[in-house]
């Protein structure tokens, strides 16, 4: 079953209503004699005013948080067809892409980059390191030096 999360603009007007009730049975009960029916329809004015003010900036928070939520989750959705479209991109291209995150040290291959090697798929480790499996021990030395004067910014 798929839970819908509460939508704050209704949330926002029940909130509303029920602080004005609230309002008026407390101020027919402890402050003024007339009756809660009364307090209700027919509010002094500057009650009114207040829960008018009150009850304005409560709905415009729901309306901020619903189209917030509302903006957030088109971004999700954009951002997953996006993913999408990417990977189907890759795997029609053919090409031996790879990809490094050197925060955590790994390296995604697309299975196409070790086949182009003469590997299996899955047969390099995912860590930067096995990069030493893929070149050749007279180039590993210029390699590891070309890569440090990238990272410097050179």
């Amino acid at each position: 079953m798929i839970r819908r999360k509460p939508n704050p603009i209704i949330i926002s007007i029940i909130l509303i209503l029920a602080l004005w009730l609230t309002d008026s049975i407390v101020d027919a009960i402890f402050f003024v004699k007339a009756s809660v029916l009364d307090q209700l329809l027919h509010p002094e004015p500057e009650e009114l005013w207040m829960r008018t003010l009150l009850a304005i900036t409560i709905l415009l928070f729901g309306v901020y948080i619903h189209y917030s939520r509302a903006k957030a989750v088109r971004g999700q959705e954009k951002w997953q067809l996006s993913q999408e479209r990417l990977k189907l991109a890759l795997e029609g291209s053919n090409d031996g892409l790879w990809d490094w995150n050197m925060v955590i040290d790994v390296v995604y291959r697309l299975p196409r980059w070790e086949e182009m090697l003469g590997y299996a798929p899955g047969t390099i480790a995912a860590h930067a390191d096995a990069r030493t499996e893929s070149v050749h021990a007279d180039d590993l030395d210029v390699a590891n030096q070309q890569i440090e004067e990238h990272l410097a910014g050179h």
